[in-house]
């Protein structure tokens, strides 16, 4: 029998139980609350791959059960979104989006690099109390080889977060760079990144940085 065509799409869903122990569910400084939480986690995984598209995202929402402080019982107060497209028309053009969300009260969770994607920068949350926080980043990026040594990039990100009773913050960034290959090891890189930082409260004055890196 002739082997079947290829299925570009695949689309998983899991599910994951789970249950931690926490000594300070509240990020207090004295009186610590401790608790054992059991967390299911249903999850969904979306992937599209052909010679010209790559296309990677997964869902997940969290249950939560507390054995002592069930007040705290909840689904859905934490979240987490992935999305990443690459796009190669030609040989030499490159393109790619990256979009990331997070919903947490816990720092410890918008924080962890185990689950969060390298190209994602978190803003500053608050860390001395538990915090519903939600966190937005759109990353684009394209390169073009102009030759077979020299490459040029152009990257955007937007990263927002929005915390309870806090004004949100928002970040904007964009770079150019350029690389040329000297050897087969050697390469040499020149990068240029405008950061703005603003926030939706009035009285907090704008933000601006600059940088060239060689």
């Amino acid at each position: 029998q002739p082997a079947a065509p290829p299925r570009p799409w695949t689309l998983t869903p899991s599910l994951d139980v789970a249950e931690r122990f926490d000594d300070n569910i509240f990020l207090t400084v004295n009186d610590r609350t401790s608790d054992f939480i059991t967390e299911v986690t249903p999850r969904l995984a979306l992937q599209y791959q052909s010679n010209l598209l790559n296309i990677e995202g997964s869902y997940s929402i969290v249950a939560q059960y507390y054995a002592e402080t069930t007040d705290l019982n909840n689904f859905g107060d934490n979240q987490q979104a992935i999305l990443t497209l690459g796009y190669r028309p030609t040989p030499q053009l490159t393109l790619s989006l990256n979009g990331y969300y997070v919903k947490s009260s816990e720092t410890t969770i918008l924080l962890d690099r185990a689950t969060v994607p390298v190209t994602v920068d978190i803003l500053p949350t608050s860390e001395s109390e538990r915090t519903l926080t939600e966190h937005y980043t759109l990353n684009a990026s394209g390169s073009y080889r102009f030759t077979p040594r020299t490459t040029g990039t152009a990257t955007y990100s937007f990263a927002a977060t929005d915390q309870e009773d806090t004004a949100t913050s928002y970040s904007n960034s964009v770079g150019l760079g350029v690389s040329y290959q000297l050897t087969s090891r050697d390469v040499v890189l020149l990068n240029t990144t405008a950061t703005f930082f603003t926030s939706s409260d009035d009285d907090t004055p704008d933000q601006e940085s600059y940088s060239v890196t060689p």
